[in-house]
């Protein structure tokens, strides 16, 4: 299980951050498997598909 947040910059400001976390067996988990669900949250929440398409998007990990 692998588990990030997505910050999400759209026009220069943070608009969101998505705790995102992972259950995949035997994969190879990439940062844009994460900012694919980031994409998909932001869709859920009412963010347009140009806002989603012009949004920064940075994988930290989680603080412990």
């Amino acid at each position: 299980m692998a588990e990030k947040v997505v910050d999400v910059v759209l026009r220069d400001r943070l608009v969101a951050s998505y705790p995102v976390v992972l259950n995949r067996l035997n994969a190879a988990i990439s940062e844009q498997d994460f900012i694919g669900l980031a994409r998909d949250s932001m869709r859920e929440n009412g963010y347009t598909a140009e806002d989603i398409a012009e949004a920064k998007f940075s994988v930290r990990s989680v603080p412990e």
